[in-house]
């Protein structure tokens, strides 16, 4: 976590400056790009992780259903359909 937070304090700095130049009307776009690449980044590994979790939370969900599924479910769903009488097949 002291990386994350070193990193927070670096943003923080960067962005000071920025603002500074703002302020003083100075036409360099860099820095700005900078802090908007880095704010991204940390935006996108975050996504990253909640959909990696998400996705191990779901995959648990599929497993712990077929776990629960009774002999007489997990048969019927091993059977062929019966076709109707009353059907086009």
């Amino acid at each position: 976590m002291a990386l994350n937070t070193d990193f927070e304090e670096l943003l923080k700095e960067i962005k000071a400056y920025r603002n500074d130049m703002v302020v003083r009307n100075y036409p360099f776009q860099e820095i700005s790009n900078i802090i908007t690449k880095w704010e991204t980044k940390d935006f996108l590994e975050e996504a990253i992780k909640e959909e990696k979790e998400l996705n191990d939370s779901y995959k648990e969900s599929v497993r712990q259903t077929k776990e629960r599924k009774t002999i007489s479910e997990q048969s019927q769903s091993e059977l062929e359909p019966i076709n109707s009488p009353m059907s086009d097949d």
